[in-house]
């Protein structure tokens, strides 16, 4: 299985929610940890639909809660990586051809040269491209045409370069998050067949009148 590119983490990593996800281990404490959650409404209505009540297992808090937080931890983890790690072009455009048609008509020559240098030293595909066009001037290509793929060439070198940066970093994001989302789907699970029970059993003994 091939190291997803950041692109493919892009969706969840640039989403608001797991952005937000990077503060809970620091908030936690206030939102899971405290008694006055513990005996809020939204606390009774876990226990409700949870099925269990925490003081018989010695705690304060439905343990739903603590593998809700648990998994929101990971996420957390993968989402602050991805803050910290991925490149501010991928952050910004979702493929190359974007990053083409948004960036490009505003970068001219001098502008690219230094980076078209620099990917020439690295990347031999892009070398040998760069090297086929220039020498065509003249017969397949003016000045201005060259110059002008030679361009697109090295900003979609530089966006492909960018989105497959940091392999080992890219593996540890989408590991944590496939934790994370993993743990939480299990709760939401039993809490969605819990809630399910509830209502099959409010329907057979009162009908729709329960609900309606």
């Amino acid at each position: 299985m091939s190291t997803p590119l950041w692109t493919t983490l892009r969706p969840v990593g640039n989403s608001s929610a797991a952005r937000l996800t990077i503060l809970l281990p620091l908030i936690g404490y206030f939102i899971v940890f405290n008694d006055g959650f513990s005996h809020s409404q939204l606390a009774k209505l876990i226990v409700e639909i949870e099925g269990k009540k925490p003081d018989n297992l010695g705690l304060s808090v439905s343990p739903r809660l603590f593998q809700i937080y648990f998994g929101l931890c990971f996420v957390a983890v993968a989402s602050a990586l991805y803050a910290w790690a991925c490149p501010v072009v991928v952050k910004r455009h979702s493929s190359a051809g974007e990053y083409l048609s948004a960036e490009g008509v505003h970068l001219g020559e001098y502008a690219t040269r230094d980076l078209e240098v620099k990917l020439a030293q690295t990347n031999d595909d892009f070398d040998q491209f760069r090297i086929r066009i220039q020498n065509r001037i003249g017969e397949d290509y003016s000045p201005q045409e060259a110059g002008a793929e030679v361009k697109n060439a090295t900003l979609t070198t530089h966006f492909e370069t960018e989105n497959s940066k940091l392999w080992w970093v890219r593996a540890s994001i989408a590991l944590l998050y496939l934790t994370g989302f993993l743990i939480l789907l299990v709760p939401a699970l039993k809490i969605f067949s819990r809630v399910c029970a509830v209502l099959y059993g409010l329907l057979a003994e009162h009908g729709l009148s329960a609900i309606w």
